[in-house]
């Protein structure tokens, strides 16, 4: 089947195309290597950006995906030219299916394409997308919403976020598809060759956390939680790496703040933890977030908490001693203890991004195509 991919190309602090990074690129390239021809339009909203063409190619040499990235402009000013330039190049290339997502506007990019190219076409939420700032532009999230009730299916990161837009929706076919890691990425290493890799000092006990540090996220609480920490274990340290995101770590020698480390380094960073810790508030983002560093830890084998809300309480609802209350200094300081000591250790199943594929090529054929 011939497949149309729309997204954002700016993802998680990396670039699709370029890093070749997370959902945005592996699902619609896993459906390449399933067989599938896939183009994937990118929108760049970096205004100095210039339009590239790049393809992937298997090992091989035999091509497996085209991608396609348009610089938004300043102000937005090249919108209209880029989507007179999607729509032709789709009616030429007659896909079976157009699969948009990544912010309310690319849902609705993608339901105006779809409506002018007479082409059935899927919305994949890797969020809740009205939580996102662009969706308090005036009409974006009723736009959204609107994609989302014509939309010929639907997939969601989570089962939470599944439930949510079964009522905005009903009747939908919709399928929750998680997203996750690439094989052989995330692995168990040493700890003192993991901390060595990073300049950090190979004796202590270290807790922290990779990933957005906003307060939105309930990040401050961790720079709270380390005193009371210390006064059972003295030689604890937060270790943290992420875009601060104006809530900037305080200047503690107890607190190595690492700055934005490069994704390759993410591994080596929760392998030199003692305690990994995934913090997230219940709120309109954190309700439905199902963050991929719960299996990018759970492959490297370090003991986790995380905070009690949405997918990350459905995830670990059988591991009780990995979950703490979100806003609970008393609770997270209880757990952090508890994992330092006993060091338990998680082993649930963990998919592939081919496995994730599969769930949506099949997704695609019986509850899409088989009624158009």
């Amino acid at each position: 089947m011939k497949i149309a991919w729309l997204c954002k190309q700016k993802y998680m602090n990396h670039d699709v195309i370029q890093d070749q990074y997370g959902r945005l690129y592996h699902l619609p390239n896993e459906l390449a290597r399933r067989g599938h021809d896939v183009t994937g339009f990118c929108l760049n909203y970096t205004s100095s950006s210039r339009s590239i063409f790049r393809e992937t190619y298997n090992p091989n040499g035999c091509r497996l995906s085209q991608w396609y990235s348009y610089p938004a402009g300043v102000f937005a000013s090249n919108l209209i030219p880029y989507i007179k330039f999607m729509t032709y190049t789709i009616r030429k290339i007659q896909p079976d299916l157009l699969i948009g997502g990544s912010d309310c506007l690319h849902s609705i990019l993608t339901r105006w394409v779809a409506n002018k190219t007479n082409t059935p076409y899927l919305l994949d939420l890797y969020d809740n997308f009205e939580s996102f700032g662009m969706s308090r532009i005036p009409g974006m999230k009723s736009g959204h919403r609107k994609a989302i009730q014509n939309a010929a299916g639907i997939t969601t990161i989570s089962d939470s976020l599944n439930r949510y837009i079964r009522k905005l929706a009903p009747g939908n076919p919709i399928e929750t598809i998680n997203s996750t890691i690439t094989a052989g990425e995330f692995i168990k290493q040493k700890m003192k060759d993991a901390r060595a890799s990073l300049g950090l000092p190979r004796d202590g006990i270290f807790i922290g956390t990779a990933g957005s540090l906003s307060a939105d996220r309930g990040t401050g609480l961790l720079y709270e939680v380390i005193d009371l920490v210390k006064q059972d274990h003295p030689q604890t340290r937060l270790v943290l790496a992420g875009p601060a995101q104006g809530n900037p770590p305080p200047r503690r020698k107890d607190i190595i703040y690492l700055g934005e480390l490069l994704h390759a380094k993410i591994p080596a960073l929760f392998n030199a933890l003692d305690v990994a810790l995934i913090c997230m508030n219940p709120n309109s983002f954190g309700n439905y977030a199902f963050p991929q560093k719960a299996y990018e830890i759970l492959s490297c084998k370090v003991p986790v908490i995380a905070a009690a809300v949405g997918p990350l309480q459905e995830l670990f609802n059988d591991y009780p001693e990995c979950l703490y209350s979100p806003g609970d200094i008393a609770d997270l300081y209880k757990k952090i203890i508890g994992q330092i000591e006993k060091k338990s250790i998680v082993n649930l199943p963990i998919p592939t991004w081919s496995d994730q594929a599969e769930v949506l090529e099949r997704f695609i054929i019986e509850k899409i195509l088989s009624k158009n």
